[in-house]
């Protein structure tokens, strides 16, 4: 087990892609969530995550921010567990994104795909179809699709690594009036470790690419169960901007989950980003 774990460090270390995340429970966590993903948030953070799910789950995050550089919106999340072709899931994504001196509204649609290839190792892809339009006078458009894969295995017992290859063909988005938009890829490897059954820990690293620059970050997180309580807290070390510091509490009832997540630290945002969610498995 050593050597396996010293090969996750490793990648981690040495391995450094884009930025804005959705879902009120891994934000709780300092956004440390692509080696956790055990939740339909999973088709937005490690769609090989879903292979750990263990109900149908329909998912919604709003975020409670009316103005700051915070991008994602409304998320909604439709997942099911394997059933013997694997495990699979739709979601929507509703963003307001700064471009240049304008915002732009985004739409993205995504299917998530799952599936356990050997013991304790499974490999996920979303296909993902987004729209957004400007917020002039003339409303321009523009489109295009991107994929993810993702990966998730065990490292031991109690400890196991995640990694997210984000728009792995790094498609521009191209205007009808010309502009372009350049997106590029993002590797994202992660680490989540439970000590014990009622704590778990986890590490990422953000937008690999540019390590120790503006844009990258280093997320740590964790959180505590204690009965139907979940209480959550984290860090979000973003290189050349600041640390994002993150707190979250979740309650579950029967089928339901209610969470909730405040994102403080960062004075361009201008004000805290809170974000609440809701889920309701069957």
């Amino acid at each position: 087990m050593s050597r396996r774990l010293i090969a996750c460090l490793m990648v981690l270390v040495l391995s450094m892609s884009a930025r804005a995340c959705v879902g009120s429970r891994p934000w709780g966590m300092g956004g440390a969530f692509v080696a956790v993903a055990d939740d339909g948030a999973a088709v937005y953070w490690n769609p090989a995550g879903l292979i750990q799910l263990q109900d149908k789950e329909v998912q919604f995050t709003a975020t409670l921010v009316e103005e700051g550089g915070f991008r994602y919106r409304y998320f909604l999340a439709y997942t099911e567990p394997d059933t013997g072709l694997g495990a699979g899931g739709i979601s929507w994504i509703q963003s307001r994104t700064p471009l240049g001196a304008v915002d732009t509204d985004g739409h993205a649609f995504t299917y998530s795909y799952a599936r356990e290839l050997a013991d304790d190792f499974a490999l996920g892809v979303n296909v993902r179809y987004e729209r957004r339009r400007k917020d002039t006078k003339d409303r321009p458009k523009a489109s295009g699709y991107s994929v993810d894969i993702g990966a998730l295995f065990a490292v031991g017992p109690r400890l196991q690594a995640g990694l997210l290859l984000q728009d792995v063909f790094a498609t521009d988005i191209e205007w009808k009036d010309g502009d372009r938009v350049e997106q590029g890829v993002n590797f994202r490897p992660g680490l989540a470790w439970r000590p014990a059954d009622n704590l778990l820990l986890a590490v990422d690293l953000y937008n690999t690419s540019k390590l120790f620059d503006e844009g990258s970050s280093l997320r740590l997180g964790g959180e505590l169960t204690a009965g139907d309580l979940k209480l959550r807290a984290g860090a979000d070390r973003q290189f050349e901007v600041g640390t994002v510091w993150t707190a979250g509490i979740g309650y579950g009832n029967g089928p339901w989950q209610v969470d909730y997540a405040i994102l403080t630290g960062v004075d361009e945002w201008q004000v805290d980003v809170q974000q609440v969610g809701l889920t309701y498995r069957f």
